[in-house]
C-alpha cells in the first residue's frame, strides 16, 4: 500500500521525524505508538505533505503507487490527498468548520474529488456515510457545535471516508473520548475497515487502545522507530526498555490494589539539539557505556520483530 524509505521531517532547527522506515500492507491496520512529542503526528501528516513548504523540509522517499509523494505538485498531492489517503485528525471541533452544517461538510468534500457527480449524488452519498457511521440521517443539517463529541467524532470520521480512501490516517482519534466511547469508535473503525478493505494506520500514545484493535504495533521516541512487531508480541515480551516503561505505566485491573504505578521519569530529549548515543538513554535504567556514546541499529529479534535497543545484544 505505501513504502517509506528514510523520511526525515525538520521544522528549522527541529528533527521531528529522523530516518523513519515503514510499510503498511493492503487492508493492514498498523498502530504508531508514543508519547507527546514523539514525532507521531508529524510523520502522519508527512505523509501527504500536509506541512508549508516554508516551515517544513523533507527528505526521503514516501512511495504510493510507486510514485514518491515528497515529490508530487501542489495539484498532484490534492487527487491524493483525502481521495486516495483520507485522515481523522485529533480534534473534531477544530477539525470541522463551526459556520458549516455536517451535511455540507461532507457533500463538499465528495463534490471536490468527483466534480462530475451532481448534488443529489452527493445528498446520497451524505446519507450513506452517515449511516455507515451511525449517525441519523436527520442530523445531517446540525452544527458540529450541537453534536456530542462522540458524534462529531463520528462525522469527522465520515467526512475522511468520503471518497473512500484506500488509506485511512487516525491522528489519536479517541483521545478526547471516554472509555466507552473509544470503544465504540475503535469497532466502527474496524468494521468500516472491513466493509470497504482499506488499510488503516493509527497514531496513538495509548498502548491498551491498540490491542484488540492493530496487527501490528511501532514505538516511536524522539523522532525515530524504536520497536516493531505484531501486537501480541508487543504485549508479551517487549525488548525495548521504552516499550515496558510504557506498559508498566499504565494502571492494570489484574494489579494488587497497593501496587503503585511506575511513571517514566524524565522527559523527551530536545529534538532541535543533536542526540548523542540512544535518544532514551538519559531516561533508561538498564542503560550500558554503549548506550551514551553510539545510536543503536535495528536488531531483528524473531521474524517480524525488531528493536533499536543495544540491550537486545546481551
Amino acid at each position: 500500500m505505501i513504502k517509506i524509505n528514510n523520511l526525515n521531517v525538520r521544522f528549522k532547527n527541529v528533527h521531528a521525524v529522523r530516518g523513519v522506515n515503514l510499510e503498511i500492507k493492503e487492508g493492514e491496520t498498523v498502530a504508531i505508538v508514543g508519547e507527546s512529542g514523539s514525532g507521531k503526528s508529524a510523520l502522519a501528516k508527512s505523509l501527504v505533505k500536509l506541512f508549508p513548504k516554508k516551515t517544513a523540509e523533507f527528505s526521503g522517499e514516501v512511495i504510493y503507487n510507486g510514485k514518491n509523494i515528497l515529490e508530487f505538485s501542489e495539484k498532484e498531492l490534492r487527487k491524493v490527498r483525502g481521495k486516495e489517503i483520507g485522515m481523522i485528525f485529533q480534534d473534531p471541533m477544530t477539525s470541522l468548520n463551526p459556520l458549516l452544517t455536517v451535511g455540507f461538510q461532507i457533500r463538499e468534500s465528495y463534490l471536490r474529488h468527483f466534480p462530475e457527480k451532481s448534488r443529489k449524488d452527493a445528498v446520497k452519498r451524505t446519507e450513506e456515510l452517515l449511516d455507515l457511521v451511525g449517525i441519523p440521517k436527520d442530523r445531517m443539517d446540525h452544527y458540529p457545535h450541537t453534536l456530542s463529541g462522540g458524534m462529531r467524532q463520528r462525522a469527522l470520521i465520515a467526512l475522511a471516508l468520503a471518497a473512500s480512501p484506500k488509506l485511512l490516517i487516525a491522528d489519536e482519534p479517541t483521545t478526547a473520548l471516554d472509555v466507552t466511547l473509544q470503544a465504540q469508535i475503535l469497532d466502527l473503525l474496524k468494521d468500516i475497515q472491513q466493509k470497504l478493505d482499506m488499510s488503516i494506520l493509527l497514531i496513538t500514545h495509548d498502548l491498551s487502545v491498540v490491542a484488540g484493535f492493530c496487527d501490528r504495533v511501532l514505538v516511536m521516541y524522539a523522532g525515530k522507530i524504536i520497536e516493531s512487531a505484531p501486537v501480541d508480541q508487543i504485549f508479551e515480551t517487549p525488548q525495548h526498555p521504552y516499550t515496558r516503561r510504557l506498559l508498566l505505566s499504565k494502571p492494570r485491573l489484574d494489579m494488587p490494589q497497593n501496587e503503585p504505578l511506575h511513571p517514566i521519569e524524565g522527559t523527551p530529549p530536545d529534538l532541535g539539539k543533536s542526540i548523542t548515543g540512544c535518544s532514551f538513554c538519559p531516561r533508561c535504567t538498564d542503560s550500558i557505556q554503549a548506550c551514551k556514546n553510539e545510536s543503536p541499529p535495528i536488531f531483528t529479534i524473531t521474524p517480524g520483530h525488531t528493536t533499536s535497543c543495544w540491550l537486545s545484544t546481551k
